[in-house]
């Protein structure tokens, strides 16, 4: 049985839970004070699958979030921004998951911001 990103789009749908992921298209930074000004965020809000196990989760990250691709207006990236679960994550790893040359699945590590 072939897999696709609509598959795995059903099954998130029926187990996940919803998370907005935050999507900065502008951002300045500033080398005197060494800081980074985020733009405007837009959001979007997709269903997402978590992972708490040990021995699944890299010793850099807090849990791995699993999301299809299927109907995605972004790409997911390192330092992104993810509410869930009431908290805000930035995403420290992206690892696609394809089939036949198809991005099925998207895992990303998280960690909790302060």
């Amino acid at each position: 049985m072939a897999i696709d990103a609509g598959k795995t789009l059903a099954l998130l749908t029926k187990y996940g839970a919803d998370a907005v992921f935050r999507v900065y298209e502008t951002s300045s930074y500033d080398p005197t004070s060494g800081k980074r000004t985020m733009g405007t965020a837009t959001e979007y809000t997709h269903k997402v699958v978590e992972e708490r196990r040990q021995d699944q989760v890299p010793g850099w990250a807090d849990m791995v979030l699993y999301v299809s691709p299927s109907g995605m207006e972004f790409v997911p990236a390192v330092l992104m921004e993810v509410v869930y679960a009431g908290k805000t994550w930035v995403v420290v790893m992206v690892k696609p998951t394809a089939f036949k040359g198809q991005t099925v699945l998207y895992e990303l590590a998280v960690k909790a911001v302060a």
